[in-house]
Parts: C-alpha cells; sequence; structure tokens
C-alpha cells in the first residue's frame, strides 16, 4: 500500500471509512455489485482498497481445520480445495477461493474479487450457497461454522489498517459458545 495511503488513513480514519466501507452487503445475485468508487474528497494520491466477496477466519482456528484436512500451509488452501474438488469430479457450480493474511491475526478467504470477470462474479452471486456448501464441506466445517459463513460472507474491504474482527464477523473459537472445535496449538 503506497505510503500516501496510510498517512491517509491514519490522519482521515473516518473519512476513509466512510469512502471505503468495510463490508458491502453482496446484494441479490441477478444485479451487479455496486463497489466504491473513489470519490473526489479523497486525494489523488490515495488507493481504492480491494474488495473481495468472502469472510474472514481467526489464523488459529484456520490452522486446525487445515489439519484436519490434511493441508499444512494456508499459502496452499486454494490448490488443495481445488484438488479435492477434481476428486470429487468436479461438482458444479463452483469456484476455487483465494487467501490473503491480514494483519494483525486473521485470514480473508474470498470466492471473487472486484477484478474477477462479470461472469465469475456473477456465477459466485447467482449459486453462492451451493459454492459455500461445498467448501465447507471440503474443509470439513461444522454445520454449525458453515451457517457462520453463510451468514457473514459478503464483499469486504482489506487494507493494511484494518482492524482485528470481532468473532460475530471473524470465524474464531469465540464465534461460538461452548463450541465443539479445538484448536490445536
Amino acid at each position: 500500500m503506497a505510503l500516501a495511503t496510510l498517512r491517509f488513513i491514519e490522519k482521515y480514519p473516518e473519512l476513509y471509512n466512510e469512502a471505503f466501507p468495510l463490508s458491502i452487503d453482496l446484494g441479490p445475485p441477478d444485479v451487479p455489485p455496486q463497489l466504491p468508487v473513489k470519490p473526489p474528497s479523497i486525494p489523488a494520491g490515495v488507493q481504492k482498497p480491494f474488495y473481495g466477496a468472502g469472510f474472514f477466519i481467526n489464523n488459529w482456528y484456520l490452522r486446525g481445520h487445515l489439519q484436519k484436512i490434511g493441508c499444512h500451509e494456508a499459502i496452499v488452501l486454494p490448490s488443495h480445495v481445488g484438488r479435492d474438488w477434481r476428486r470429487r469430479q468436479c461438482p458444479e457450480p463452483f469456484i476455487v477461493p483465494s487467501i490473503l493474511p491480514c494483519v494483525p491475526r486473521d485470514a480473508f478467504i474470498y470466492f471473487v474479487d472486484e477484478d474477477s470477470p462479470p461472469r465469475e462474479v456473477q456465477k459466485f452471486l447467482a449459486h453462492r450457497d451451493r459454492i459455500l456448501d461445498i467448501f465447507s464441506d471440503i474443509m470439513q466445517f461444522t454445520p454449525q461454522e458453515a451457517a457462520f459463513v453463510r451468514k457473514n460472507v459478503r464483499w469486504y474491504r482489506h487494507s493494511y489498517r484494518d482492524e482485528t474482527l470481532p468473532p460475530d464477523i471473524c470465524l474464531d473459537q469465540a464465534s461460538f459458545e461452548g463450541g465443539d472445535f479445538m484448536l490445536v496449538g
């Protein structure tokens, strides 16, 4: 992220958050997403943040699931999910997700982003429940975890200054009172 953008976020966080909200509803499947454009009130050197349609997950919580499915590094999760999907004879519709690390302790798993071809975005919006069901099955999510993911998939901003997210937004052990998933240390 450019230095001008970081300085602007530090000096004017409210203006930045107003121009580029942390999250935006996915909206109806037949309507193209209305993602923010850079308003004139934002100086020329300030970059628009990346937006992707997905959800946040705590790194330690993700690590526990990666171990359950035999994947050893978060960075290779897309390859692992793609292989598992092919072993299942490629049920459609499906989109292999991508993953981005977030500061300070979370990861962002997303299926499409603002630069994805419109056809892929439409596919995700029209079939998101089926895509999320297949992904949740591959990840061996419990029914509660899968429901949490479905509820929290939105267009999210990914930027350097994002705060640690609360457990009602970021999938974590604390997201479930008395959850049955144990963290692996």
